[in-house]
């Protein structure tokens, strides 16, 4: 309780009021709860969406063709199921 009331030191107690009213009329009156009403109210509100230019539009939507890419690996790479292979003298005696 007095850590609660010490929150007046902190914060505007007007919203340390409302934040405790809140806490007790939703049926959960406890510190933390209390703590985290108070963080809702001194939160800024969120600025409005941006909308977007016409010209910004997209008009032709892409592919999803991940084998375009493949020509950027080289041909024996540590990708290259060639180079996959473990050579005879590291691989386990059977």
């Amino acid at each position: 309780m007095v850590e609660v009331l010490a929150l007046v030191l902190q914060h505007d107690e007007h919203k340390v009021e409302k934040a405790i009213t809140t806490a007790l009329t939703s049926g959960s009156p406890s510190k933390q709860h209390v703590i985290n009403c108070l963080n809702r109210l001194l939160d800024e509100p969120r600025p409005a969406l941006l909308k977007p230019r016409p010209e910004l539009t997209l008009v032709k939507e892409p592919k999803a063709n991940t084998g375009r890419y493949d020509h950027l690996v080289p041909c024996c790479s540590i990708f290259s199921a060639s180079c996959m292979s473990v050579p005879a003298s590291l691989s386990p005696p059977i």
